[in-house]
């Protein structure tokens, strides 16, 4: 429908999302995809700096990669594809979900959906039945709502003393230090 309005809900979410605004730009990734890519990963990087700063260096290892086995394991990644490239499709979805933060992702999630699956990214064996392309949306909503929560929480050194020497708090040594022995 060519004379149908934008949906002003996207636009409010992509003014505020630069790095998914420029993923979902397919006529900036067709006229010049060197280009289109060169200004993603600059954009990737701006927000890979914000999640690093909240969560700390490891949340590649502690974040993506669990949603990344959670993925494999229900098979929405196109077999052909490489370990990297699964990775950049599950951080990107994380980056989506983080740019987003607390606003409702879902006048956007069709048009993510549907960009990634040009891109040939899901699995062709699940775009047959409703309920098998259900399963590749289910995990695209897990992956940006993982981004949501993870922008949402406190940051990890939240409750350390200026100064102290411990990047990230140790719970189960504070858990020991509270415990009174005296009665032992």
């Amino acid at each position: 429908m060519p004379d149908q309005q934008p949906d002003p809900r996207k636009e409010v979410l992509l003014a505020k999302a630069p790095f998914t605004k420029n993923f979902l730009d397919e006529k900036a990734m067709k006229a010049d995809v060197s280009g289109w890519a060169d200004k993603q990963k600059g954009l990737s990087a701006k927000v890979q700096e914000e999640v690093r700063t909240k969560t700390g260096n490891d949340w590649m290892r502690t974040i993506i990669n669990p949603s990344l086995i959670s993925a494999n394991i229900h098979g929405i990644f196109n077999p052909e594809l490489d370990v990297d490239e699964k990775v950049g499709v599950a951080t990107g979805l994380f980056l989506m979900g983080w740019e987003i933060g607390k606003d409702n992702f879902n006048p956007l999630l069709t048009d993510i959906v549907a960009h990634f699956g040009k891109l040939k990214v899901f699995n062709p064996k699940l775009l047959g039945s409703n309920d098998d392309r259900g399963k590749i949306v289910d995990a695209c909503i897990g992956l940006l709502r993982v981004g949501q929560y993870f922008k949402d929480l406190r940051p990890l050194n939240a409750n350390l003393e200026p100064n102290s020497p411990t990047q990230i708090p140790d719970p189960f040594r504070k858990f020991i230090e509270e415990i009174d022995l005296s009665g032992i």
